[in-house]
């Protein structure tokens, strides 16, 4: 990996790390509709506002861990899962013509739809997972691909 890969990577590791972190705060401030999007996916009124809490204590948990670069790969596997499964709840609200607010980044809205908001989360995500699996890859030296080829290491 080449110092300009490693570069990339820590970049792009506390630029999440800072959404994440903003994210958390945002809905620490104002958590009415993040509540209102797990009321929407049916989850039972009363464990709304310590899901909510759980949420918003991890979002900011886990930006704090990326910024200051704690975990290595096993973070980083763990933010590729956090963003497919977010990427999952915004794919679900679009499916409704009139969804929540995705609650993204709390009560801050660049849109006026809500649609629209979840749309662009969607694509924001759908940019920082290629990031992460881009950053991620792993390079096998030639040495091993020539080996493997030979059939002298399994």
């Amino acid at each position: 990996v080449t110092d300009r890969n490693r570069i990339f990577n820590r970049g792009l590791l506390l630029i999440i790390g800072i959404l994440f972190g903003s994210a958390g705060f945002l809905k620490a401030y104002d958590s009415v509709d993040l509540k209102l999007v797990l009321l929407f996916d049916g989850l039972p009124g009363h464990l709304v506002p310590v899901l909510a809490w759980c949420v918003i204590l991890f979002e900011i948990a886990l930006g704090l861990s990326l910024i200051l670069d704690l975990g290595g790969k096993v973070l980083t596997r763990i933010t590729l899962a956090i963003l497919i499964i977010y990427s999952a709840q915004l794919g679900f609200l679009l499916a409704f013509r009139q969804p929540p607010p995705c609650s993204c980044f709390g009560k801050w809205k660049v849109y006026k739809s809500n649609r629209q908001d979840a749309m662009m989360g969607l694509a924001r995500n759908a940019f920082l997972i290629s990031g992460l699996i881009w950053t991620g890859r792993r390079k096998v030296p030639v040495d091993s691909i020539k080996k493997a080829a030979e059939g002298t290491i399994l």
